[in-house]
């Protein structure tokens, strides 16, 4: 994954990392408030028996620097999201510093908008609602008297709230099929489904691997497409990324995005077996474009990913992720970087695992957008515990601690302990038990 290679080397030098949220990240701020059709409805919530714990609240101090990459001298309003309602994670912008002069924030910062523009560009503003799974929290600010390759430096500081979603309870034999989300998504299911610029599953080449997966499903379940749970046409999906795809860097600069034709129309040999590769950004647009051209709907997660490691978190990089409407379960997270079958078996169908996901965009329209003429690169990140959960215990010690147990499911360290000690004096009575049984018999002899 992109986060477990971003930012392996930096150690106690600066970070210099181009954000791999691309374009979409940070773009000149044009707004229309009208009133969009298209826009699908979306409520917030928990996916049927999702799971969350290891709940823990971080402070993340990013510094960064934009470059002004224009020969156009000008002013320019820029945005920058920083969060997307889920249900599983929360952030709060705490503040927003100017380092260097000629950055104008005004008091008022913080927009709600929809990242998912129309064709003519535009960003809608929208009203921040808290249920609305489309509704990001953006910053917005100036950078006056730009010139080619100015920096300038900003430090946004977030006061994040995340947990783990486990995905192991989710009873998959409630699961619907495709008819099912017809039925329950109305009329929003097209937006779900729609061919857009980089998800283009009507490309032939992209027809040619759908035909294969489609065949592959229909023999495997000897059913129609449409007659089959969507579950398992998710997973036999993931399958087919785990075995038909390898994770490698691809020239995308300064898009930082290919089509799902562009990405099946280069193949590199791995141990006489050629693959497609890319990296999470390319095989999450590469699934959700599977998905959508078998009538599955699907969209699209861009964010950053926070690891513990020795009691310590740290910001591990920028990644991209996806979800899938499960008829009768609800709309799933899933992490679909699965370029092996062991990655496969790792992760379950709904699991936002090992990682702490904080997600910064939510995309259903993935159209075209042009370059930003602001480059955006990371000087330093520092991600510490949250003051706010000081119970005057040490942080590797105050997180909530669980075990996961066979047959019984994550199990809190308190419960395992009491499990523990129940067997440990269930096997000390049977020995004691046994011990006096031969002594008694001793005597008699």
């Amino acid at each position: 994954m992109d986060g477990d290679i971003v930012l392996k080397k930096y150690g106690t030098c600066l970070i210099l990392v181009i954000i791999l949220l691309g374009s979409t990240f940070i773009s000149e701020s044009i707004y229309s408030k009208k009133n969009v059709s298209c826009r699908p409805q979306y409520v917030v919530k928990k996916y049927r028996n999702a799971i969350l714990y290891g709940k823990r609240n971080f402070i993340v101090t990013m510094k960064m620097m934009l470059i002004y990459n224009s020969t156009e001298k000008s002013d320019m309003e820029l945005t920058f999201p920083v969060f997307v309602r889920n249900f599983w994670s929360n952030v709060k912008v705490l503040s927003v510093k100017a380092l260097t002069k000629d950055i104008i924030v005004p008091p008022q910062y913080m927009i709600s908008i929809d990242i998912n523009k129309e064709a003519d560009g535009t960003v809608k503003l929208i009203e921040d609602t808290p249920d609305y799974g489309f509704n990001h929290r953006a910053i917005v600010f100036e950078l006056r008297n730009g010139r080619y390759r100015r920096k300038y430096i900003l430090q946004i500081t977030l006061q994040v709230e995340a947990s783990y979603v486990d995905g192991a309870s989710i009873d998959f034999s409630k699961c619907g099929t495709i008819e099912d989300a017809k039925k329950e998504l109305g009329k929003d299911y097209i937006v779900y489904v729609a061919e857009t610029y980089y998800w283009d599953y009507r490309n032939p080449i992209v027809q040619r691997v759908l035909r294969k997966i489609r065949h592959g499903i229909e023999s495997t379940y000897g059913k129609p497409l449409n007659k089959i749970p969507v579950y398992l046409i998710v997973k036999y999906v993931l399958t087919w990324l785990a075995y038909h795809t390898y994770y490698m860097e691809r020239e995308d600069y300064p898009y930082f995005r290919l089509k799902a034709s562009q990405i099946l129309n280069r193949t590199i040999e791995i141990e006489g077996k050629k693959k497609y590769y890319g990296v999470c950004r390319h095989i999450t647009d590469l699934f959700v474009a599977l998905m959508r051209g078998l009538g599955v709907p699907a969209n699209r997660y861009e964010g950053f990913i926070i690891k513990i490691s020795n009691g310590k978190p740290y910001l591990a990089g920028f990644h991209a992720w996806a979800e899938v409407y499960l008829p009768r379960i609800g709309w799933t997270p899933l992490e679909v970087t699965l370029t092996s079958p062991f990655l496969k078996d790792v992760f379950s169908l709904g699991d936002l695992e090992y990682n702490y996901y904080i997600p910064m965009i939510h995309e259903y329209n993935a159209v075209f957008k042009k370059p930003s003429p602001v480059i955006v690169t990371l000087l330093d990140v520092i991600v510490n515990y949250s003051n706010e959960t000081k119970t005057g215990i040490p942080p590797a010690a105050r997180r909530e601690a669980m075990v996961f147990i066979p047959y019984m499911g994550w199990i809190s360290m308190k419960d395992t302990l009491i499990i523990i000690a129940f067997i440990i004096l269930l096997v000390d009575v049977i020995y004691l038990h046994r011990k006096l049984k031969h002594i008694i018999e001793y005597e008699k002899s």
